[in-house]
């Protein structure tokens, strides 16, 4: 049955913000602390204050933002991710077989894993900041399971009940993803490999030294069972329709390079690999995106038309365009995996590193602020002077008069 209304994600407030629609304003602060990676905050702010849109609450570290969900969940439903990503990321539900264990490398707000917690399929979260954990837990209602014996955060009990009543599923390790992966599964304390391992690693930057053919290696044998999925969030530009436009695409050819090194690097260890963007490819083709990568040792990736074919009916029938329900139902029709094999045929980068030139690193973090500077008041983004603990904020620059635009 359907339930109404569905929200569309925050995508829409980006193409907004870049045509140059209103910036929102910002409310509360609810949550600050200095950490090993950055300023984390939590923050409430209304996406449209002239109208009914619900608020959006944000997690930010450092320089990323790297979770969200609307203020308004009780009316609106965990299953509605704010981010279009993090809504494909949580269609792995849908995989045939369904998944009955995940690792998840990078907490974020803990969307993902409490989604799918409450399909009954177990996850296991891997953090390196226990305030992104603190933050998750106290304001995005993420349940951690920690076992002392494991070194983890704090004692926790099988089975502890979610917020919705139902049974959370998993374990959350503070560690580096790295370390944690070449451990292994005995050092950590398991015994069983997982269907699914989502690697959502991000500071604001994609992190190289975790996206390479060795990394990748290791969870193939180590970590994923012979017929797992690997699941790779990518913030990167893919290339154009060089039939569409050939200036652009010969323009772009460089800014692409990292994501065709990175999918180089998976196919050197996966015998099957598709790259999907998490909006149509023909849309913003100039801006970076969330790419979101499916690797796997076994072929049958290659055959299914629909990698988390959805349901037909309720939310899945006519979902609004940009809505989290939307970016699951078609995100099979964003692949741009032919795009990358032509790209590569043009180049022999083997590793990310490679293809990381001050230039392409240089345009790709540019673009990913002016994304977030259409949404997030861009004089709070830039400074750590904050009032907190649920008081105004005062003298919030508007985007036409923003230092941070300069200095960007």
């Amino acid at each position: 049955m359907s339930r109404q209304p569905v929200r569309s994600a925050l995508y829409c407030v980006l193409l907004a913000a870049i045509s140059g629609g209103a910036s929102p304003e910002l409310n509360v602060v609810q949550y600050q602390k200095e950490s090993d990676f950055g300023v984390v905050e939590v923050i409430d702010y209304d996406l449209r204050p002239d109208d009914d849109t619900p608020g959006l609450r944000l997690l930010r570290c450092g320089d990323a933002i790297v979770g969200a969900d609307f203020l308004a969940k009780d009316e609106y439903g965990i299953d509605q991710s704010a981010f279009l990503n993090f809504a494909i990321h949580q269609a792995v539900v849908y995989r045939d077989p369904k998944p009955e264990r995940v690792l998840q490398l990078g907490l974020g707000a803990g969307t993902v894993p409490t989604f799918l917690r409450i399909q009954n399929i177990a996850v296991d979260v891997v953090e390196i900041s226990s305030e992104v954990v603190e933050a998750a837990e106290i304001y995005f209602d993420y349940v951690r399971i920690t076992n002392d014996s494991r070194g983890t955060l704090r004692q926790g009990l099988e089975n502890e009940p979610l917020p919705d009543g139902s049974v959370n599923l998993g374990l959350t390790f503070l560690s580096d993803a790295v370390q944690f992966l070449d451990d292994g599964l005995r050092k950590n304390g398991l015994t069983n490999q997982y269907d699914v391992v989502m690697h959502d690693l991000f500071n604001g930057d994609n992190p190289s030294w975790t996206l390479n053919s060795r990394v990748f290696a290791v969870i193939r044998d180590n970590w994923l069972t012979s017929e797992g999925l690997f699941l790779l969030n990518f913030m990167g530009f893919h290339p154009p329709d060089r039939e569409k436009d050939a200036q652009l695409a010969d323009e772009m050819l460089h800014l692409v390079s990292p994501t065709v090194a990175v999918y180089q690097s998976l196919k050197s260890v996966f015998r099957a690999v598709r790259c999907f963007r998490e909006v149509p490819p023909d849309m913003l083709p100039d801006k970076p995106a969330n790419l979101i990568f499916l690797a796997s040792a076994s072929t049958q990736l290659l055959d299914d038309r629909e990698p988390f074919p959805t349901p037909t009916d309720g939310d899945y029938k006519d979902p609004p365009k940009l809505s989290p329900f939307w970016a699951q139902k078609y995100f099979h029709t964003f692949e741009i995996t032919e795009r990358l094999e032509d790209a590569l045929m043009l180049g022999g980068i083997m590793e990310l590193d490679d293809a990381y030139t001050d230039e392409v690193h240089t345009a790709l973090s540019d673009g990913y602020h002016e994304l977030l500077l259409g949404i997030y008041p861009p004089a709070q983004y830039w400074s750590h002077v904050v009032d907190v603990g649920g008081r105004a904020l005062e003298n919030v620059h508007s985007p036409e008069d923003t230092p941070a635009r300069e200095e960007l």
